[in-house]
């Protein structure tokens, strides 16, 4: 085989493509490991790394937004929660009293098509929920402690 092609990337991983095995990219570690992937494999993985990076990102700009926006309401709001579902994630609010408060189910929507809407969240499924204040037992069932993030 005849080398045609050898890549450093920063973290010091070399990608060698070879004429005599077409359609295939031999990894080299720095630690001695070395394995062979197709063309697609490697194409696929940096799409994979390049998703979840994008998806870290977003994820940090939601915290913010969820933080901010739970802050400015502090006065009628117990807490709020986010909380991992099958479908994506839910952003649960316990208002402070037991009465329904129409003013922050209103601003809660607004939120959700705000963050529905925003290109700079593409990647985030977002359902959310107010519910009336209530012992902490209750919450579990809309998230438990073990989903919350």
């Amino acid at each position: 085989m005849s080398e045609t092609k050898k890549l450093e990337s920063p973290s010091n991983v070399q990608f060698r493509i070879f004429e005599g095995v077409p359609g295939q990219v031999v990894v080299n570690q720095l630690d001695g490991d070395r394995f062979v992937l197709s063309v697609q494999e490697v194409v696929n993985a940096c799409g994979a790394f390049s998703r979840q990076r994008d998806l870290s990102t977003q994820a940090q700009l939601l915290f913010k937004k969820l933080g901010e926006w739970s802050s400015e309401r502090r006065t009628s709001i117990r807490s709020s929660h986010l909380t991992i579902r099958d479908s994506g994630l839910l952003f649960v609010v316990v208002q402070n009293g037991r009465v329904f408060d129409q003013k922050l189910c209103d601003d809660l929507v607004d939120l959700d098509l705000a963050i529905a809407g925003d290109s700079s969240l593409d990647l985030i499924h977002l359902d959310v929920l107010a519910i009336p204040a209530a012992v902490p037992e209750a919450m579990a069932a809309f998230a438990p402690l073990e989903s919350l993030v």
